[in-house]
This record gives C-alpha cells, sequence and structure tokens, in this order.
C-alpha cells in the first residue's frame, strides 16, 4: 500500500489530496529556502577553514624561517599565532561539521518531500483522484 493510498478510500479523499499537496508545498517552500541559507552558511565556514590552514602553514613556515635566522623572539611571536590558529581552525571545523550535518539531513527531508511530490503527480496523471 503506497503512501497515499489512504486518501483514497475516504469520501473527501480529493478535498484530503488537496489539503495535503498545498501543506507539502508549504513546507518545500520553507526547505528549500533553509537549505539555501544552509548551504550559504557551510560554504562560508569551508572558506574561513580553509584560509585558516593557510594562514597556519605560513606562521610555520614564518617560524621556521625566523629560528633558521637566529631570532627567536619572533619565531615565538609566529609560533604563539599558530597556536591561536588552530583552535580558531578547530572551532571552524566543529562549526562547520555541524553545519555540513545539518545540511546533509535537510536534502534528505527535501527528497522526501520531493519524492512524495512525484507520487502526487503520478496520481493526478492518472486521476487517482
Amino acid at each position: 500500500m503506497g503512501l497515499f493510498d489512504r486518501f483514497l478510500h475516504r469520501d473527501d479523499s480529493k478535498k484530503a489530496m488537496r489539503d495535503y499537496v498545498r501543506k507539502l508545498e508549504d513546507e518545500i517552500g520553507k526547505i528549500k529556502a533553509e537549505a539555501a541559507s544552509i548551504d550559504a552558511e557551510e560554504k562560508r565556514l569551508k572558506r574561513a577553514l580553509d584560509e585558516c590552514i593557510q594562514d597556519i602553514k605560513k606562521m610555520e613556515k614564518y617560524a621556521m624561517r625566523a629560528e633558521k635566522a637566529g631570532n627567536d623572539a619572533d619565531a615565538q611571536k609566529f609560533r604563539d599565532q599558530v597556536d591561536k590558529l588552530a583552535s580558531q581552525r578547530e572551532r571552524l571545523e566543529n562549526e562547520y561539521q555541524y553545519v555540513a550535518d545539518k545540511a546533509k539531513k535537510l536534502r534528505a527531508v527535501r527528497d522526501k518531500l520531493a519524492d512524495d511530490m512525484k507520487e502526487i503527480d503520478m496520481m493526478r496523471k492518472e486521476d487517482r483522484w
């Protein structure tokens, strides 16, 4: 028994299906808007994380150069900067992972609703309701 077969056995099945379709279309609209927002946030966090990783590499390189030049004070400043950036990287990684997981779940919901709409369209075309 399909998802919408329960509607076929009711006297008011056409009205029930129209109401369900209206609610489903509302939900799809909300999810698309939220998905766009989450996707933008995911991209922003990914860029910030990539920049942070590049900054860490740059500061490590500067620290090594300062050590080779015998400038231990500058080398320590660069290592301190690496430590700060490392904690920032960890925070960004956690935020990125959280948003990426949320986006994945949201896409699954969106796909489920899209499948429901396809089934409804098939029922409409077959004039089963």
